[in-house]
This record gives C-alpha cells, sequence and structure tokens, in this order.
C-alpha cells in the first residue's frame, strides 16, 4: 500500500532550484532531474522501508541518474 508523499515548500523550492541550475547547461537534463524526482518520490510512497543511504540518521534515496541529488526523509 503506497503512502502519501509530504512535498513541504522549501523542498519543492529546493528542487526548482536545482532544475533551473541544470536547466542553465541542459533543458533536457533539468526535465530528466525533475522526471527522476518525481519518480524516486513515487518509489518511496509505494515502498517507504525500502533501503538507504542515512545522513545524520536521516534516511534518504538517490534520485536515479543524479548522484548528487537526495530525497529525504524527515519525521
Amino acid at each position: 500500500m503506497a503512502v502519501q508523499i509530504l512535498r513541504r515548500p522549501k523542498a519543492i523550492e529546493d528542487i526548482e532550484e536545482i532544475a533551473d541550475y541544470i536547466a542553465a547547461d541542459s533543458l533536457q537534463a533539468a526535465m530528466r532531474f525533475l522526471e527522476n524526482t518525481e519518480s524516486t518520490l513515487q518509489g518511496l510512497a509505494e515502498f517507504p522501508s525500502s533501503g538507504g543511504f542515512f545522513i545524520r540518521n536521516i534516511p534518504s534515496w538517490q534520485v536515479c541518474g543524479f548522484a548528487e541529488s537526495r530525497v529525504s526523509q524527515i519525521m
């Protein structure tokens, strides 16, 4: 059963800023980043206990194809 993903305003702003930064070099890469971020969030909704990389005991998941970008779960 999928859980609901809460998109906080600051998280949305950060994602948009990252996409804008990427778009300065490649609009196609920025679109891919946004699509992969959404796909990562959907995967997290479907499998909330799936593996993850921990930074300071905060679970996070890498955005597919963007090694430096992570989605974090903060409770």
